[in-house]
This record gives C-alpha cells, sequence and structure tokens, in this order.
C-alpha cells in the first residue's frame, strides 16, 4: 500500500527539489488511515483507501518525472530509472521481510511457517498480488488467516507499475514520431486511454470477483494513470488561492468520507474508488501554495511531515508486528497493546528511514552502474527465497513427525472425540497438539487408496467382497466429512463414491450469496447444473446410501419467489432428497457443524495454545439453524434422516476448539481432518442407529 515516493528525504524545499509538503500530508494521512484500519477495524472500516491515496501519489510524481526526462533528453533511460526504483524501495522491503520470515520462525508454531514463507518468496519477488487474487477465487483459500507478507501486495502492484509505465510513455513518444505529433498530446492520449480502459475492467471485474479484483495490477492501473493526468493537466489550471484552499479541503474530505462510510462489504475498487482517488488528485491539483483557510497550516506541522517522510517504512513494519504480536502475548489484542504496537511502529519506521532506506539511496557503488543494482537485488531476493523454502522443508520433517506420533495415538480412548465421553481423560480440553490451519490438517485432500474421475472420487474398500456402493455429496461442509467417512468406509469394505463442491449447495435453486459474497450469474449457473448433475447420478448408480451435509446458513438461495431460505431449501432441497430416497437409497443429512464464533475461532485457538478451553462458547450459540437437516424431517420419507454429530463438538453447556489433544477446526468453520478422523467410530455408532 505504499510508493518507492513515500521515502523522499525529509526536507526543505529547494527550488528545484520537487519536494512538496501538501503530498507529504497525504502520505502521512494515507498511511494512518490504513494502520489504524488494520488496529481498529471497526473503528476505521474503510482505511484500506489509504493504499488508493498511495496510488495516485505514485502516478503522479513518478510519470511528472519521466515526463521531464523525455522532454529534455528525447529519452527514458531504462536501465537507470529500474536501478533507481530498486536502491529506493528494495533495502527496506527486503530487511523487513526477512525480519517477519525470522518472527514466524521463533514465535508462530511449525503448522504456519507454509503458509507465511510462501506468501514472503511471493513479496520478494513482487508477485504477492497475483498469489493472493488466485487465493481469493480458490474456495479452500477464502477461510484462510492474514499472514505477514500480506500486505506486500500493493507494492508488489507498484513495481509492476514502474516496470511497465516507462515503456508505455516510450510507447506514447514512438507513436507521436510517427505520427508527426506532440509528444504531450500523445502521452496524454496514451494516459487517458489506460485510465479508461483500466477503469471499465476494475468496475465489471470488482462486480463479478470482487476479492481478486482488489489485487490485481490491471483493476488498478488507472488510479496511477489518475495521478499522471493530474500532473499533465494541472499546471494548466489557473486557480484562485481561495479555491485552491477550497479544493484542498473537499480533496481531503472526500479521502476520509471514503474510510469512514466504505467497509469489506463495499464493491472495492470499481465506482466506489472514484471517491478517495479523486479526493488526492483533487489535493494534488491544488498544489501547495499557501491560500487563506486552506488546511496546509495543518498539513504543514512537523508532526505530520515527519509521518509522511517515513510512511513507506511505517506501512513495512506495522502489518507484520500486528500478525506476530497475538501469538508472542498468547492472547487478543487489547487496545494498550495496540497503542505500543503504533509507537514500536513508528520507532522502527524511523530507524529502518535513517539506517537502510536512505542510505540505500546514497550506495555508491551500485549506484555507480545499473548492472551492480541488479546483482544485488538478485543476491538479496536469492536469499530470501532459500530461506523462506529452508523453513517450508522445516514444517515438512515436522509434520511427518507429527502424522506418525498421531497415529501411535489413534487408538488412544482419550484421543480427539473420543475424550468427551471416555471416562478418566483428564483435562479433555486442553493444549492441542495440531493447529489451525496446519496443511496437514486441511480437509481437501485425495484419500489414499482413491481415485478421481470426471469430478468424482471413487474410492473402492470393498475388495473381494461386494460390498454396498456409498455417495457422499454436497459441498465442503460434506467434504470435510471425507475423513471419517473414508475410515468407515474401509473399516465396513464400502465402495465409497463423492462429489463435492465447495461454496455450492446440492439443492434445485440458484444460489445467490455465499458468505457475504454474491456470486455472479455464470457461476450461480454452473453451480445449480453441478447440482443436477450429480444429482441425476446418484440416481443413476442406485447407491445403498448417500450421505450429505451443507453450509445453508451462508449459503443464500434464490429461487424468485422472495420466500424465507428455511422454505426455499425446503423445496430446493428437499426435491433432491426425496429423489434419491425413492431410488432405493437410504439418505443422511449429517447436521451442519457448530460454529464457535466464526472467525474468531482460529485467531482464538492461535493466541491461546495453552489454554484452548478460553475459546471455547456456549452451546446454544454455537448451534445454528440447518436448513437441510428441516428439509430432510419436511420430507416426510422414512428413508430421508438426520444424522446430529453435535455430540462430537459439544457437551451439555459448550462447544470446543480444541478436544482430546486435537484442534476441532482447520479453519473458521471447516472440521481438521484429524479430528474428522477421529470422529469415525461416533459416525458409525450414529448412522447405524438410524438405520
Amino acid at each position: 500500500m505504499t510508493t518507492q515516493n513515500m521515502r523522499e528525504q525529509q526536507r526543505p524545499p529547494g527550488r528545484d527539489s520537487g519536494f512538496r509538503r501538501d503530498i507529504q500530508a497525504l502520505r502521512a494521512l494515507a498511511v494512518m488511515l490504513v494502520v489504524l484500519n488494520h488496529l481498529w477495524p471497526n473503528r476505521l472500516p474503510g482505511g484500506y483507501v489509504g493504499v488508493d491515496v498511495f496510488f495516485v501519489i505514485s502516478g503522479f510524481l513518478i510519470s511528472k518525472h519521466l515526463v521531464k526526462e523525455l522532454r529534455r533528453d528525447g529519452r527514458i533511460g531504462l536501465a537507470e530509472f529500474y536501478a533507481r526504483r530498486v536502491r529506493r524501495l528494495l533495502p527496506a522491503a527486503l530487511l523487513v521481510a526477512a525480519v517477519s520470515l525470522a518472527g514466524v520462525a521463533v514465535i508462530m508454531r511449525e503448522a504456519m511457517w507454509p503458509r507465511n514463507a510462501t506468501e514472503v518468496v511471493a513479496s520478494a519477488l513482487y508477485v504477492e498480488n497475483w498469489y493472493l487474487a488466485a487465493k481469493a477465487v480458490d474456495y479452500s483459500a477464502l477461510t484462510d488467516t492474514a499472514s505477514v507478507a500480506q500486505h506486500y501486495w500493493s507494492l508488489s502492484v507498484e513495481e509492476q507499475f514502474y516496470l511497465l509505465w516507462p515503456v508505455l510513455l516510450l510507447a506514447c513518444v514512438w507513436v507521436a514520431r510517427k505520427r508527426r505529433l506532440r509528444y504531450d498530446m500523445a502521452i496524454l492520449v496514451g494516459v487517458l486511454l489506460v485510465f479508461v480502459v483500466s477503469l471499465v475492467f476494475g468496475v465489471a471485474f470488482t462486480v463479478t470477483s470482487k476479492e481478486a479484483a482488489y489485487f490485481v495490477t490491471p483493476a488498478r492501473a488507472w488510479e496511477f494513470a489518475l495521478g499522471a493526468l493530474t500532473g499533465l493537466l494541472a499546471g494548466r489550471l489557473r486557480l484562485a488561492p481561495a479555491f485552491r484552499g477550497l479544493l484542498t479541503w473537499v480533496g481531503l474530505a472526500l479521502i476520509l468520507l471514503a474510510s469512514l462510510a466504505f467497509d469489506h462489504a463495499t464493491f472495492f475498487p470499481g465506482i466506489a474508488a472514484l471517491l478517495p482517488t479523486l479526493g488526492t488528485a483533487a489535493v494534488i491539483a491544488a498544489g501547495e501554495r499557501p491560500a487563506r483557510y486552506s488546511p496546509a497550516l495543518f498539513m504543514n506541522l512537523r508532526p505530520v511531515q515527519f509521518l509522511g517522510g517515513i510512511s513507506y517504512s511505517v506501512y513495512l513494519w506495522h502489518w507484520p508486528l500486528v500478525v506476530l504480536a497475538p501469538h508472542l502475548l498468547d492472547s487478543t489484542l487489547t487496545a494498550r497493546h495496540k497503542l505500543v504496537l503504533l509507537a514500536a511502529t513508528i520507532v522502527l519506521a524511523h530507524a529502518s528511514k535513517t539506517y537502510v532506506e536512505d542510505p540505500g539511496i546514497r550506495m555508491r557503488w551500485p549506484a555507480a552502474a545499473p548492472r551492480r543494482t541488479f546483482s544485488l537485488m538478485a543476491a538479496a531476493m536469492a536469499v530470501l527465497v532459500v530461506a523462506a523454502a529452508a523453513q517450508i522443508h522445516a514444517y515438512g520433517v515436522a509434520a511427518d513427525r507429527e502424522v506418525a506420533a498421531l497415529a501411535e495415538q489413534a487408538d488412544d480412548p482419550c484421543y480427539g472425540a473420543s475424550a468427551l465421553t471416555a471416562q478418566g481423560c483428564g483435562d479433555a480440553f486442553g493444549p492441542a497438539e495440531t493447529s489451525p490451519g496446519d496443511p496437514a490438517e486441511t480437509p481437501w485432500f485425495a484419500p489414499d487408496g482413491c481415485v478421481s474421475e470426471a469430478g468424482v472420487r471413487d474410492c473402492d474398500f470393498t475388495g473381494t467382497n461386494a460390498g454396498p456402493t456409498v455417495w457422499l455429496v454436497g459441498d465442503s461442509h460434506a467434504e470435510h466429512w471425507q475423513a471419517a467417512l473414508v475410515e468407515v468406509a474401509r473399516a465396513q469394505g464400502w465402495h465409497l463414491k463423492m462429489s463435492l463442491r465447495g461454496g455450492c449447495p446440492l439443492v434445485d435453486a440458484e444460489t445467490e450469496e455465499y458468505a457475504g459474497r454474491t456470486l455472479p450469474p455464470d457461476e450461480r449457473n454452473a453451480c445449480r447444473e453441478w447440482g443436477r448433475q450429480t444429482a441425476d447420478r446418484v440416481v443413476a448408480k442406485q447407491p445403498a446410501m448417500v450421505f450429505t451435509s451443507m453450509f445453508s446458513q451462508h449459503e443464500i438461495l434464490d429461487d424468485g419467489t422472495g420466500r424465507s431460505q428455511q422454505d426455499q431449501y425446503r423445496d430446493a432441497a428437499g426435491t433432491y432428497l426425496r429423489r434419491w430416497a425413492d431410488a432405493g437409497a437410504q439418505v443422511y443429512v449429517i447436521r451442519d457443524t457448530p460454529l464457535t464464533a466464526g472467525p474468531t475461532t482460529v485467531q482464538c485457538a492461535a493466541v491461546n495454545e495453552e489454554d484452548p478451553v478460553d475459546c471455547a462458547i456456549p452451546r446454544a450459540a454455537a448451534i445454528q439453524e440447518d436448513y437441510v437437516a428441516l428439509a430432510a424431517e419436511a420430507v416426510g420419507h422414512d428413508s430421508v434422516r438426520v444424522l446430529d454429530l453435535t455430540d462430537q463438538f459439544c457437551d451439555n453447556t459448550r462447544c470446543y476448539t480444541a478436544v482430546g489433544g486435537l484442534s476441532v477446526f482447520y479453519d473458521e468453520n471447516h472440521i481438521a481432518r484429524s479430528y474428522a478422523r477421529s470422529v469415525a467410530p461416533a459416525f458409525l455408532l450414529a448412522y447405524r442407529g438410524r438405520e
């Protein structure tokens, strides 16, 4: 969320220095919006627009510099330009990434190493934004917790801008020469074209895939172009001093309005992003000439200018501190903790600017030749990548040991879910040996002995016997039961088939929304068509049993009637349940898993490793209405029954995040693989009791 230009030496403005106090103040405002949003998201829900302020500033400053070089020399020294960007950006960025990686190794559990190390690599290579965009459309990653390097996505966008922008301007000059046009006009048209095309794409892509659009460079390029247009056009404006002051006030008001009015549900970027970006452009266009009643008095204050001068490092340091601190403290952050983190961020930022950023810019040996700068860059990146790879390998070794240790405990009567009912287990809700988010605990996996073909996972455990065919179908809340069902199928000699699609309930209706995300039309159609094909396939195979489960509370249907979700699910889910039962199958709807406070489940467990019982919540609060279970009861068919396994997660009073030495959840709403496997005996007893 920052830029190379954030780090300019804080100095008095000289006649030709290009230094502007108003822009320095904008940097200070932008970085504080971002930091406060991360520390107090409910107080400043739209503080993320600080990123957009930085993007516009970068577009303005870098374009102004490049156009000046073009006018003066008729060319751009690409190697020198890229080398300057490297010397300005990379020393501090790679230092913070390295410290963050070390912090992960020292403070976090091994299960959290792979995710963080992978994102450190993506950040070091400046492709973090594309990595996060890919995860944003990957269902299995939607509930991942944030890594220490996640904030590098905006730096990746900026580096990609720096890489391509000079080439675009050179292309405009080439066209101008061919067409005998004025350089300024060709550049203006080229930048305007980027602005329009990128804005249109950003608006459209935000509608269809808001999560991915937030990170991808094409959806953000127009913000840099807006800054460039401001630089190209603002100099031609002749504004009265009073109007300049008013324009500055209006611009600041637009930025602050966006930071207060927007939140995570806002369709952003897109049309909404025009509010903070136009506000930034207005402040820049107004210029820094003091005018009566302008905010210059406040913007020129020394603390504001100081903060603007260290804004790049503030942005770099604040996020790793926010992520690592709860693990170090073994508690969620209090207001006092957050104030200490804010102060620590300022201290670290000032130190890194003084001893890393500024010396990096002034180093003579790499500045003497671009190739020296690039060689140092490649070497530093390589060291960081190797260190991250070593951390991932270390996790793999530790994970293998953990899997072997868990296998030895599997028959222990106090292991996993069994501890809820077994006698003499001591502290059944004590520290877990597994961790939320551990890749080894993901519910999305290919079980041994199974093959996949045409979207169906086939697990034939019948051996020489003619065992029954059994289907597991549904969304990810059916899939997280596969670890348990595979154990049962292997023990019972079943031929188990699975057809599963995350975020897609298996019902005869369109799914309008999943977990707060509105689904685009093509995704809705694909989901419903998959449901129809799966339902037909099950009927055609005439299985002995069908198991299903769905995340119905967070998968919103739209059958066009406007009825309640319970009524829509009663018909849409009931249609398929009845068809399978009429085809001769015994149908079991697994009641949805109790939720222990949604996304706080993983966060709480991560910072209360020694006392996970602190994350338990009342049973009544954890158990949600399950519309598919209600639909099964409404079908009124003897072969359609509900399996309620709530007692495998809760006792009479509370539901837990750790039971019998295992973490119950993989993420905010999916069961961890080892825990699901530990429920297998109870699963077997439950379905037999319903036969």
